[in-house]
């Protein structure tokens, strides 16, 4: 087997209290009547303020955040009837989707945000599956009881942490126990949330939701905890074994396509764009093409956009409004318009400048460069010695290709593929765009566990 390199580029309850039940089924319907006629969440004067979401320096370098929470989010009052009985389990579902790119990793902990200190509690992460369009909760995965809480981020680490296997589940339930009666009356609302739904179902409940002390009707069902039905302030925090997850890693969308009318001055472009990255992105430099000619670059942060900022994180898509420039010479109709990052927190984006490091100054002319055909991923390099290439190393170096692309969970991905003598990079172009000619495709499937064994260790 040839020498293949790669380098990646920038985008790169069970119902329950204390006892375990059977398969539980999520009440989707539920429209959470009860719980809006009997305890109406209220945005009380100074009851909401923004507090930190993601960081990375408050874990090690090869654990990072799942979660559907934004950065700086606000805190939402709720509450419960007064004569609820019994712990309320409080949770969030997170369907596979979202730990496919994880698979093999661990989740190690979980934390989850009150507003003022709830007393002793309980973290768990159940099993969810899904039949019929049902969502069922089963098996209790990870768990561990938290004998008192702060009103802040409260971190639990598992003792015996649950491996991601996709295969195995349709969703995770993470979720944290509350006891309402053990708060006082005038002891303020306790529950915090995001401000923003960002995911399937922003809060789930489980137990005397309604205060009607009925145990035989008691479901997993939607709770609203905002104006919004927004996130509860849970996350899960999942770890690598082999290796640390990239810390700013900016993830764009396609190139737009925007229709220019010939007397405008200016034009707004929403690029959007999302951090596959262990921590949060406040400050980018962004550059500009249209049709492959670079006309200028804009920054994206706090002191440029004003009210309008938000913090690039994984929760969803941001968009990133562009006010561009319209030239007087430029035809009616449409343009490609293409916003790519220069600089990434004051630095420059290592994965698409890497890729311009292995494709332009490290291959031999007869090496064999591939990439996935108009999506976006790293470069991969076959190394040949002047050889002829034999299909099994090219199948394999393909596969490295469509791994490491934004069609990782995608199937018959194609990949292009050509002799690196090929492959130009035009002059003052962005950082991990080249062209090519003389190529030909071939259409593979993703599979990590090849990426596994053909890893350098």
């Amino acid at each position: 087997m040839r020498n293949i390199y790669l380098m990646t580029a920038a985008l790169a309850m069970m119902a329950m209290t204390a006892n375990a039940q059977s398969m539980k089924h999520i009440n989707m319907n539920a429209s959470s009547q009860t719980w809006a006629e009997t305890s109406t969440p209220q945005k009380v004067e100074n009851s909401t303020r923004k507090v930190a979401t993601r960081a990375g320096s408050d874990i090690a370098d090869n654990q990072r955040y799942i979660n559907y929470s934004y950065d700086e989010s606000y805190v939402w009052p709720a509450t419960f009837p007064a004569d609820t009985q019994g712990a309320i389990s409080l949770g969030t579902l997170f369907y596979s989707d979202a730990f496919k790119k994880f698979e093999g990793c661990k989740i190690v902990g979980a934390r989850f945000y009150v507003n003022i200190p709830i007393g002793a509690s309980k973290v768990g992460v159940c099993h969810v599956k899904i039949e019929n369009n049902i969502p069922y909760v089963g098996d209790i995965l990870a768990s561990k009881d938290v004998p008192s809480t702060v009103a802040h981020w409260n971190y639990v680490w598992f003792d015996e942490p649950y491996k991601i296997d996709t295969k195995n589940f349709d969703g995770l339930l993470p979720y944290y126990d509350f006891t309402p009666s053990n708060m006082s009356a005038d002891a303020g609302y306790p529950i915090a949330s995001s401000g923003t739904w960002a995911g399937t179902c922003g809060a789930l409940a489980y137990g005397d939701v309604d205060g009607k002390h009925d145990q035989s009707t008691c479901a997993w069902q939607p709770i609203y905890l905002g104006t919004d039905v927004s996130n509860l302030m849970i996350q899960l925090i999942i770890e690598k074994e082999d290796g640390n997850f990239i810390l700013h890693d900016l993830v764009m969308d396609k190139i737009a396509m925007s229709p220019f009318v010939k007397n405008d001055t200016k034009t707004g472009v929403a690029s959007s764009c999302h951090n596959d990255g262990r921590d949060n992105i406040t400050n980018v430099k962004f550059g500009i093409e249209v049709d492959g000619e670079k006309i200028g670059t804009f920054t994206y942060n706090k002191d440029n956009v004003g009210d309008n900022f938000r913090e690039i994180t994984n929760a969803d898509y941001s968009n990133i409004p562009v006010g561009l420039p319209i030239d007087k010479d430029w035809t009616i109709g449409e343009h490609e318009v293409t916003v790519y990052p220069v600089l990434v927190e004051g630095k420059e984006p290592a994965g698409d400048l890497t890729n311009d490091k292995l494709t332009t100054k490290e291959g031999q002319k007869w090496d064999i460069w591939l990439h996935t055909q108009k999506i976006h991923g790293s470069h991969v390099l076959l190394c040949t010695d002047g050889a002829e290439p034999d299909e099994t190393s090219l199948q394999e170096a393909a596969v490295l290709a469509a791994y490491y692309s934004q069609a990782r969970d995608s199937s018959k991905v194609p990949v292009d593929y050509t002799p690196v003598k090929f492959v130009k990079k035009p002059a003052a172009s962005r950082p991990g765009m080249v062209v090519y000619t003389t190529y030909q495709t071939m259409y593979v499937d993703p599979d990590m566990e090849l990426v596994k064994r053909l890893r350098v260790k």
